[in-house]
């Protein structure tokens, strides 16, 4: 066993202000105090920080800003419009053909 204090703890209240002993409601209202204005900034919930990670979009209705990331993926430059195949203009012109021959009830003819 070590001599110092275990760090997992909070540090003991103080109990003496100015060379007097605090009373046990001085001593209540410096821990709710200490309580109200902590140290260093909350943690956010640990499921949110999951949630997040997943799914980004997320991130704007919980509040949880996206960490900047030093890798960024690199993606190869958006493709065009694909390329009409070669018999395009024959299934075109029997689509059309088929459109016209319709009635009015929509049935082919």
């Amino acid at each position: 066993m070590s001599a110092q204090p275990n760090t997992k703890f909070a540090p003991a209240p103080k109990t003496t202000v100015n060379g007097r002993e605090m009373s046990f409601k001085e001593q209540l209202d410096q821990a709710a105090h200490d309580a109200r204005e902590p140290d260093e900034p909350p943690k956010q919930n640990p499921i949110i920080e999951k949630v997040t990670q997943y799914i980004p979009a997320a991130a704007k209705i919980l509040g949880n800003p996206p960490e900047d990331k030093e890798e960024k993926i690199s993606r190869p430059g958006i493709p065009g419009p694909p390329e009409r195949p070669y018999n395009d203009a024959q299934v075109e012109e029997f689509i059309r053909q088929q459109h016209r021959s319709k009635g009015e009830d929509g049935v082919l003819e």
